[in-house]
């Protein structure tokens, strides 16, 4: 009987002798793949073959490979089912060496990665020449600068001027505590960037040259070491789309919005209010020390749609231009109130207000002009969001005012009643 095992990519055809028994394949696949018996998975027509000794004892005849419907020529699958053992075929030592190959080539692809990145693969070689040359290689080639969490890193290394800089697409800085500012050079050569993360250093301010990344869209500044005012040249980026200012306790003010030539300081804005950033889109600046949010944000910024102001100080209200936000977070706060004409007033378009643990309740944001128009916006988008199957945003899934509902909250809830 010959019958044709299909183990991986190889078929073998096996002549066994009269009626052969289970047992007797398995010896043949012994010898033919070298894995052991024990570790042999045979499959005919979706079934696992048994063992001759896997019989019951009830069953008087034996169990052959006819008896299990297996005749000449049948077609079977092996599966192994752990280490080989016996005699190694030249497609075993094959396949074994192709494995080899694939996972040295793999180790490289990595070590190389690790290098263009800075990571444990590159720290493991030391930061010579050779190694900064390799990095500089990788970043001209690909246009993305990653230098995240380098030790000691307390200033740009001399590999990322030149070819790495002036191809940059994107630069990831993130994680150098000892980074505390970045040289004019940097945004003049690097003047391609699309996205600049500089989450988790030591920066504290950034310099006038940042006027040069007119196409920057990306810009993170989170974790840092920000202290208002912001620089004015960040009403210049034209193609800015995300902010990220978050986790800056030293953060008291955006100053967003440059005073009148000759106006004292804390002087209000001039109407119309200067360009911010006109693409902007996403502004975080939650767990930060803002007391408010300035008026000319809104106006600014025709393309904002989410605010993000958890945990701030901001109160006793918020200005009236921020109605037509889309999405604003302004948990953890201190606003008891809002404008008049939030709700319902020109241009109006907030359809999520996310307004937890301020003084302000779910009554008093019931009872503010409007409240029915802001409603069916809200309304609107949460059947909007069932509809793509989308959780709810802004901190739950849970459709609710946005707001603390006082009178169910039990004494010492968190809700200021006692």
């Amino acid at each position: 009987m010959r019958v044709h095992v299909a183990h991986g990519p190889t078929a073998y055809a096996l002549d066994l002798p009269g009626d052969p028994t289970p047992d007797e394949l398995r010896a043949a696949l012994l010898d033919a793949t070298g894995i052991l018996p024990r570790n042999q998975k045979i499959i005919f027509r979706g079934k696992v073959v048994p063992s001759a000794g896997a019989r019951p004892a009830v069953l008087a005849a034996p169990v052959t490979l006819a008896t299990l419907g297996i005749a000449d020529g049948a077609k079977l699958m092996l599966l192994a089912q752990g280490p080989a053992r016996g005699p190694v075929t030249a497609t075993a030592q094959a396949l074994a060496a192709k494995r080899a190959a694939d996972a040295a080539a793999g180790a490289a692809r990595r070590a190389a990665l690790a290098v263009a990145a800075g990571g444990e693969g590159a720290r493991g070689g030391g930061l010579g020449p050779a190694n900064w040359a390799a990095r500089a290689a990788v970043w001209a080639k690909t246009g993305v600068i990653a230098l995240r969490d380098v030790p000691g890193l307390t200033q740009l290394p001399d590999a990322l001027w030149g070819a790495p800089a002036a191809a940059a697409t994107a630069c990831d800085l993130g994680g150098n505590r000892g980074l505390a500012a970045l040289p004019p050079r940097f945004f003049m050569e690097a003047a391609r960037l699309t996205r600049l993360r500089l989450t988790g250093t030591g920066v504290a301010t950034l310099p006038p040259a940042i006027a040069s990344l007119t196409r920057l869209e990306t810009l993170m500044l989170d974790s840092a070491r920000l202290e208002g005012p912001l620089p004015a040249a960040l009403w210049a980026l034209p193609a800015l789309r995300r902010l990220s200012l978050a986790n800056n306790p030293g953060l008291t003010s955006l100053s967003l919005c440059p005073p009148p030539p000759g106006a004292p300081p804390g002087a209000p804005p001039p109407t119309p209010a200067p360009p911010f950033p006109p693409a902007l889109e996403v502004l975080d600046v939650s767990h930060c020390g803002l007391t408010d949010l300035p008026a000319c944000l809104g106006p600014a910024c025709p393309r904002l749609a989410l605010v993000d102001a958890r945990h701030n100080a901001i109160g006793p209200s918020i200005p009236p231009t921020l109605a037509h936000v889309p999405a604003l977070r302004l948990d953890f706060n201190r606003i008891s109130s809002l404008p008049p004409t939030f709700f319902d007033g020109p241009g109006a378009a907030t359809a999520l207000l996310s307004l937890h643990a301020n003084p302000i309740t779910a009554e008093a944001l019931r009872a503010t002009p409007g409240w029915a128009a802001y409603d069916g916006r809200r309304l609107a988008a949460a059947n909007k969001r069932l509809a793509g199957r989308a959780l709810a945003t802004g901190g739950g899934t849970a459709f609710e005012e946005g707001a603390d509902a006082v009178e169910w909250m039990t004494f010492g809830g968190g809700g200021g009643v006692g």
